[in-house]
């Protein structure tokens, strides 16, 4: 049964996301505007609205960070996209251009901290490039774009299963088909499947699941310093705890593991073998996963 509406929203809006009693909308407006109306659902009612300025124009996605911080993915004239981080605490914002064409449909916030969206093909001089590659942003340090996952599929929706590990693309035709394509973080396919035409959302159920919870880095104490780093960095524990520490590249490979023990507060850990690049630390124990980045500058220690 139909509940209550919320008037006062300013023009057409796109994607929305809940926190809590607050709702986040993307209001777009068809590209004609680029706002964030942020809803009080407790009190049903619109609370603000953020004008983005010219480089938050078009808003299509919402994304939902950590600490209070919300994304949107900003299709401007789809020839340069943008990225728009908004910080709830304090009711600031800030926007970035990636130099890459996207689409208007798709993008997913990794637990890892990276935003996967929809992004065109630029290469070749392609004049009207097409979304069939997945773009990868970080959203928590550098706050900028970094890589192009070439998977060569044209794409509708997307949807991220952050307990397995798996990013879901959607495809369609309009008229005839509709199929989910399963990547991991990496761009590698795992497993592909038929469903109904033009499936736009995709949602997980995982009240089942026996994964772990991610949790935040505050529930361990864990601190990394230096970081960046040139190869020898330190992990600290601020709180005793128990469990499995890993380190993957991009690739999803494990380059370092070790076992965590309650009566040891600091790791010592040596990269510097290693290319320069990301890797990404994992914590598992009995409370749920917590994971942090660190990025090595060269192979100077």
């Amino acid at each position: 049964a139909f509940l209550y509406e919320i008037n006062g929203i300013s023009d057409d809006a796109a994607e929305v996301k809940v926190v809590g009693d607050t709702a986040y909308i993307a209001v777009n407006g068809f590209g004609a505007v680029g706002k964030l109306a942020v809803v009080d659902l407790q009190n049903q009612s619109l609370n603000r609205e953020i004008d983005l300025g010219p480089d938050g124009l078009n808003p299509e996605n919402v994304e939902l960070g950590k600490n209070g911080k919300i994304f949107t993915v900003n299709s401007l004239d789809w020839s340069n996209i943008s990225v728009t981080k908004y910080d709830a605490n304090n009711a600031t914002f800030t926007s970035k251009k990636l130099g890459v064409s996207g689409g208007c449909g798709a993008s997913a916030l990794s637990h890892l901290g990276n935003i996967y969206f929809q992004q065109g093909d630029n290469f070749n001089g392609n004049p009207e490039p097409l979304e069939k590659n997945l773009g990868v942003y970080d959203a928590q340090a550098s706050l900028g774009f970094w890589d192009t996952l070439m998977i060569d599929k044209q794409i509708y929706g997307m949807g991220l299963d952050s307990v397995n590990g798996n990013i879901y693309v959607s495809g369609t035709d309009f008229s005839t088909y509709g199929k989910i394509y399963v990547y991991n973080f990496y761009g590698m396919l795992s497993d592909s499947f038929n469903v109904g035409i033009s499936p736009g959302t995709i949602a997980f159920d995982v009240r089942t699941t026996t994964g772990f919870n991610e949790l935040p880095n505050s529930v361990f104490g864990m601190e990394i310093s230096p970081n960046p780093t040139g190869g020898i960095f330190a992990i600290k524990f601020l709180n005793s705890e128990s469990g499995e520490i890993s380190i993957k590249n991009i690739l999803g490979e494990t380059v370092f593991q070790s076992m965590v023990k309650p009566d040891i507060s600091s790791y010592r850990i040596d990269l510097s073998f290693l290319p320069a690049g990301i890797y990404f630390i994992l914590l598992k124990s009995e409370k749920g996963l917590a994971t942090e980045k660190v990025v090595k500058s060269g192979f100077n220690r």
